[in-house]
């Protein structure tokens, strides 16, 4: 996967993950608090410029109320050279 998939794939996930908290009524800080990350993390999460980890995939998922396959649950299409490339 390149770089720029990579990067198109994080924000993507930044923006549901940012769009679940807010429906949800969560400041950053009060969701960071309640995840036990980092708010700098947090805002790194949401605009794509970090990747989270499984653990913390779960941990956000269960702070906003829903499944981890609720939050992994949004469009991303993967060209072909995404899936071969390293």
């Amino acid at each position: 996967m390149t770089l720029e998939h990579r990067a198109r794939l994080y924000t993507t996930f930044g923006s549901r993950l940012k769009k679940l908290r807010l429906t949800k009524g969560l400041t950053p800080t009060q969701f960071s608090e309640q995840c036990g990350i980092d708010s700098s993390n947090l805002a790194k999460y949401e605009n794509g410029s970090r990747e989270p980890g499984l653990a913390v995939v779960m941990i956000m998922a269960k702070s906003l109320g829903i499944t981890h396959q609720e939050l992994l649950n949004f469009e991303f299409d993967f060209p072909d050279s995404a899936l071969t490339s390293s």
